[in-house]
């Protein structure tokens, strides 16, 4: 056999494998091939979404945005000290709920800023949000909120109505308040500016007195309302509107004053008034006085027999009001043998004792006849008399008696033929 035959041929041998640094290269190359990475990525991937959805078959409490607004309050405001703008803001939360189907509302939170320790001024207060058991917040919009201090102060304003309208004509009213004045108290630019506490009164329709509660409102001096952080103490009042009548009514005589003497030889027999009384308006006090009222003086000097006419205004005392301001005075005067108009005096007769006698007229007009030369004398003996026997206070219309001297006679009645006799005790 040849030497070459001696040798296996090389097909038949084994090949040879890399072991140690080199072959570990050769894999890693593997491992950190394209196809390897999306691989891992892909594993990745469903490896968060399984977690995810263990997570939330495990825990089913979501975070979500509580939709409505919170008011923010104010806890541990310094003595001595206010909030200015009373409703510093809202705030926004999200929270996450243990029982998402229970209803929940803004009752089931408490937002709030703390002042303790801080001073007069502007600051931007953390706000703080706490809830119910069962729901928690996660986070709240805005964090802060402005908050303004400051100082107090406390003063004492009137308390003053305002009148809307006034009460039907012919009333007066009188508004008593209690109390008259009340504190206010806040900050001290806004108190500064507070002159008196009002409220409002509507008097149209008002008849009586009437009383109620009414509330305060603080303002200034021009009239506008003081807005802002204000209390009032007490922050209303009891009001009483006393409804009083203004005047009263009364239907009093009227008395026609007749002056002058007629030519020789007549008199007046008849004097008529038309109307013969008015209704007269005054206070009511001014109104007690008042019994009749008279006309301007109508003149019937030198006036011969028959009838004449007069248009003559009303004289009214102060504060008395009528309608009536003018009347009609007919007058007739007839001829007599001898005759004369002569005013005597009336004189009460009879007064009870302790009564005080006024009388309205003092004087009454008497027509007289008789012969010449006792005419002269006749005035002096004449009397006018009214005889008060058993009259006690009051006013009353009498008739004055006329008692003439022997062989002169009465032509007629007296003018007036009444007189008004008002009687009041000592």
């Amino acid at each position: 056999m040849s030497e070459r035959g001696h040798h296996r041929p090389l097909a038949l041998l084994p090949r040879s494998r890399t072991f140690g640094t080199a072959a570990a290269g050769t894999q890693l190359s593997w491992l950190w091939s394209r196809e390897s990475i999306l691989r891992l990525l892909l594993s990745l991937v469903l490896a968060l979404a399984l977690w995810l959805y263990i997570t939330n078959k495990q825990d089913p409490n979501v975070v979500q945005d509580y939709g409505q607004p919170l008011p923010v309050t104010v806890a541990n405001v310094p003595d001595g000290m206010t909030v200015s703008n009373v409703n510093p803001g809202f705030v926004y939360v999200r929270i996450r709920r243990q029982d998402p189907a229970a209803p929940i509302s803004q009752a089931n939170f408490h937002a709030f800023v703390d002042l303790i320790g801080l001073k007069p001024g502007l600051h931007h207060a953390h706000v703080q949000v706490i809830a119910d058991p069962g729901i928690q917040v996660v986070s709240w919009q805005p964090q802060t909120v402005p908050i303004l201090l400051e100082r107090t102060q406390t003063r004492t304003v009137p308390v003053q109505p305002t009148i809307y309208s006034q009460p039907p004509t012919g009333f007066g009213t009188t508004i008593i308040t209690t109390p008259k004045q009340v504190e206010v108290s806040g900050p001290n630019p806004l108190v500064s500016e507070v002159a008196r506490a009002t409220f409002d009164v509507d008097l149209s329709g008002l008849a009586s007195t009437v009383s109620g509660t009414y509330r305060l409102t603080p303002e200034n001096a021009g009239g506008g309302v003081v807005t802002g952080h204000l209390n009032l103490t007490p922050s209303s009042v009891h009001v009483t509107i006393q409804v009083n009548p203004e005047s009263s009514y009364k239907t009093v005589p009227i008395l026609p004053d007749i002056a002058g003497n007629p030519a020789t030889g007549n008199g007046v027999v008849s004097v008529t008034v038309n109307p013969p009384d008015l209704t007269a308006s005054g206070a009511p006090k001014a109104l007690a006085g008042l019994s009749a009222v008279h006309t301007k003086p109508i003149s019937v000097s030198n006036h011969r027999a028959g009838t004449f006419t007069r248009h003559v205004p009303v004289i009214l005392p102060r504060s008395i009001h009528s309608r009536t301001r003018t009347v009609t005075v007919t007058t007739t005067l007839a001829p007599v043998e001898a005759s004369s108009s002569v005013q005597i005096a009336v004189t009460p007769i009879n007064v009870a004792q302790g009564l005080i006698v006024h009388m309205r007229p003092a004087r009454v007009l008497v027509t007289i006849a008789g012969p010449a030369n006792k005419l002269r004398r006749a005035a002096a003996g004449m009397r006018a008399t009214i005889n008060l026997a058993g009259y006690g206070s009051g006013t009353f219309t009498l008739t004055p008696i006329i008692s003439t001297p022997p062989g002169i006679s009465l032509e007629g009645t007296a003018y007036p033929s009444f007189v008004v006799v008002t009687l009041t005790t000592l």
